[in-house]
């Protein structure tokens, strides 16, 4: 449940390890996506789930959060709300040592109801942003680097996307291009800072194209601020949002692109939380899925129901430990069957990182048939 105000702002700040210097204080009900942990920032991105940073997790959201603050620590009338928070689930490819898939999404104890707050849009294409682009970054993380307390008022900054190849020769070579980005200004000065991690940074149209995650000092000259790119796990986040929102979206229902039965049945291990699987058409649209960490109940089984047109459908499975889900902890296994008719049985579980079956649907009056 949620805990009260006093104990929130009584909750030790964790000044986690990203790096606003040289911003602007932000206006009550300026940005009603902004999500205030102890320490570490985030946005709404649906109305009970947030979008923050891996390297946050734990402590800085144990005792809830508060959605639409522009003072510390502090319920706004008619602005803020304080919620707690039911889960934490990091991306399940985040790597602590290089910052890889510095995501995680929190499901909250209820979704926001006041009408002042709203979720902000997360991008979904590759090329944005562009270079130099401006992009806008918010949090109540450090003013100037050395400081040891927070800022009483958010803060904003504005900063212009630099290219991944600028931004990686400065790292020398710590730069990945597909989940991350850089931004920061000629002769620095303006940055995020400690205690801004797991915090938006969008763009002019109002687009969140990445999470604040990590960087060398703030607002070094030639050592821009580094982000998570939300393009690059777009499909996780979206995933994730159907599983553990009580509130989905309307695209998360399945919509039927044909009239063929397919269903998919998993049997998990005792670490369900590791696996996550898609079904994909030929053209590499997401037909069903349940993505890494969603799922939770050992030795559960999960059934669902597709209905596709006829072609060549691909069905993925990944455990994020690497060991399967089966044999050792449990006895995992898949089946996939086509109107009634089974295409893929077994015990199936002994695999690595990922297992992958492709297989054909022809009609109702064919037998479907896997594709070795």
């Amino acid at each position: 449940k949620t805990k009260p105000l006093e104990m929130f702002k009584n909750s030790m700040p964790i000044l986690a390890e990203s790096r606003i210097v040289g911003g602007n204080n932000a206006q009550q009900g300026e940005y009603p996506f902004f999500v205030q942990g102890s320490g570490c920032g985030g946005s709404l991105i649906w109305d009970d789930v947030v979008l923050t940073a891996a390297h946050c997790e734990g402590a800085p959201f144990d005792s809830g959060v508060l959605v639409g603050p522009h003072i510390l620590n502090t319920l706004s009338d008619n602005t803020t709300d304080l919620i707690g928070v039911q889960r934490q689930v990091p991306h399940p490819s985040y790597d602590s040592n290089s910052d890889v898939y510095d995501f995680m999404l929190l499901k909250l104890e209820h979704p926001v109801t006041n009408p002042n707050l709203t979720p902000i849009v997360v991008n979904s294409l590759k090329e944005n942003p562009m270079s130099n682009d401006v992009l806008t970054v918010i949090g109540f993380g450090l003013t100037f680097e050395g400081s040891n307390s927070l800022s009483n008022r958010l803060q904003e900054v504005n900063v212009n996307y630099i290219d991944y190849e600028t931004c990686d020769d400065l790292y020398d070579g710590d730069i990945v291009d597909s989940v991350m980005l850089c931004a920061g200004v000629p002769g620095g000065g303006k940055s995020s800072c400690q205690g801004d991690s797991g915090g938006p940074i969008f763009d002019q149209e109002g687009t969140q194209v990445g999470v604040t995650s990590w960087g060398l000092g703030c607002g070094w000259k030639y050592f821009p601020g580094v982000y998570s790119r939300v393009s690059g796990a777009k499909d996780w986040i979206d995933a994730t949002i159907c599983e553990l929102s009580s509130n989905p979206p309307a695209s998360c229902e399945q919509t039927s692109t044909g009239n063929n039965e397919v269903v998919i049945e998993v049997k998990h291990d005792d670490y369900p939380e590791e696996t996550g699987w898609t079904l994909r058409d030929s053209a590499g649209n997401l037909i069903a899925g349940q993505a890494t960490g969603s799922f939770s109940t050992v030795d559960g089984t999960v059934s669902k129901t597709a209905f596709v047109a006829e072609g060549a459908y691909s069905f993925e499975l990944t455990d994020s430990y690497g060991d399967g889900f089966c044999c050792d902890y449990g006895r995992g296994e898949f089946k996939i069957t086509v109107n009634g008719e089974p295409v893929i049985t077994g015990s199936n579980g002994a695999f690595q990182d990922v297992t992958a079956e492709t297989f054909n649907v022809v009609g109702l009056n064919a037998a479907p048939t896997a594709v070795d």
